[in-house]
Order: structure tokens, then C-alpha cells, then sequence
């Protein structure tokens, strides 16, 4: 084969040409690689934000059941205290007295409690 300047040229051209596609593949390439590096970043900060979610609800369904569970003891606590018959209230019996102020203290202690954190007494008129 004889290289002459024309059989150069068109070499030349064909390396050129070949070299172009294969920039253009490798650009190709890159911006696919870099949209699915995108895609995944994305994707791992939806499922944190999903996962953080999911603790702050987890952790208010668990406060909201506990405060529930002692809203039923705030119900025995008052039960307790209306079960005890106005004279037997002013006893001079020591251990009446006592009891009932335990009570009455732990009743408004868990009253208070309630109140600080936003919890609210309801009456339901029947």
C-alpha cells in the first residue's frame, strides 16, 4: 500500500472521525453516569427524610400512648378520692387523713405534669 498525501488525508479523517464518536460516546457516558449519581443522592436523602419521619412519628405514637396510659391513672386517682364520703374526709383517723392527702397530692401532681406539657382536662357532659 502506497501512503500518498491523499490516502493520509483520508486516514487522518477516519481517526478523527473515530476519535469524535468516541468523545461523544464517552460524554454521553459521563452525563448518564452523572444524572444516575444524581438520581441516587436523591434517593438516599428521600429515605433519611422518610426514616426521620418515621422515628418523630414513632416517638409521638409512643408519647401519646404513654400520656393515654396515665390519663387512666389520673381517672382511678380522682375515682379514688370521690369514693370517699364527705365526713370520712375530715376524719381525725391518721392514716385516713394521710391516705387520702396522697391521694390527693399524687392526683394534682399528675394534673400539673399533664398541664405542662399541654395535656388538657375534658369533661363530657352527658
Amino acid at each position: 500500500m502506497k501512503f500518498d498525501s491523499q490516502n493520509l488525508e483520508v486516514a487522518e479523517e477516519s481517526l478523527v472521525k473515530e476519535l469524535e464518536e468516541s468523545i461523544s460516546k464517552l460524554k454521553s457516558e459521563i452525563k448518564e453516569m452523572q444524572e444516575k449519581v444524581l438520581r441516587s443522592y436523591a434517593e438516599e436523602e428521600n429515605v433519611r427524610r422518610i426514616a426521620k419521619r418515621d422515628v418523630e412519628n414513632a416517638k409521638a405514637y409512643a408519647n401519646s400512648s404513654f400520656a393515654k396510659s396515665l390519663l387512666d391513672v389520673a381517672d382511678n386517682l380522682e375515682r379514688a378520692l370521690a369514693a370517699v364520703p364527705e365526713d370520712k374526709r375530715t376524719s381525725e383517723d391518721p392514716t385516713i387523713k394521710g391516705l387520702l392527702d396522697g391521694v390527693d397530692m399524687t392526683y394534682r401532681g399528675l394534673l400539673k405534669v399533664f398541664n405542662q406539657h399541654g395535656i388538657q382536662k375534658v369533661t363530657i357532659s352527658s
